[in-house]
């Protein structure tokens, strides 16, 4: 997955970086990935089907079929492709600890291509993060959806700020159906943690 970013190969088009300051810790922000009950709420996207993961120590992987909307509100006017309607993607997410992720989605239409993402996160103290994104898609794409595709998850970041800035740490949250395989994820992620973060 990182092979895509590495030179200046042919196959794919330009890349967009972008950088956020986050209100809140890497482990936060990770569980957001997990949590598939707020796709559809907070992004108004479709959720992601929960999988189970691969997971080898500090390594994470799921693969997953999901919806995609090249038109939904997160995507700027300017780069709706009206002419396209929702289509199926395969996305792959590759966790190396909790703050590097790579991400990949295949079979894009309307010929197949290909989008890719480095997420690099960093904490810069015991309640803030940066983070940062690294995007880009097969140049066969590049002028379609492509581009929707990036601005979209761009922005759809922003949906999620007001919740990091007011959500509270819970260590045994409730959960319900259709809310995602959090507590699993939890217990992948605590072996980053010298000790157990105090939760009161």
């Amino acid at each position: 997955m990182l092979d895509g970013f590495n030179g200046d190969d042919e196959k794919w088009g330009k890349v967009y970086n972008y950088e956020y300051k986050i209100n809140t810790v890497l482990q936060e922000i990770a569980e957001n990935d997990v949590d598939q009950a707020h796709f559809p709420k907070v992004h108004g996207s479709p959720s992601l089907p929960e999988t189970e993961a691969i997971v080898d120590g500090i390594y994470r992987k799921t693969i997953a079929e999901t919806l995609m909307d090249p038109n939904n509100d997160s995507v700027s006017e300017e780069f709706k492709v009206e002419d396209q309607g929702m289509f199926t993607t395969t996305f792959t997410r590759e966790s190396w600890g909790l703050g590097c992720v790579g991400l990949r989605m295949v079979n894009l239409p309307p010929s197949g291509g290909e989008f890719i993402m480095v997420n690099a996160s960093c904490p810069v103290d015991n309640k803030n993060s940066i983070l940062r994104w690294s995007m880009r898609v097969s140049k066969d794409i590049e002028d379609e959806v492509g581009m929707a595709i990036i601005d979209g998850i761009a922005n759809g970041v922003l949906d999620d700020m007001p919740i990091w800035d007011n959500k509270s740490y819970v260590a045994n949250p409730i959960l319900c159906d259709g809310d995602g395989p959090i507590n699993k994820f939890r217990k992948w992620v605590s072996q980053f943690y010298s000790e157990i973060p105090d939760t009161a």
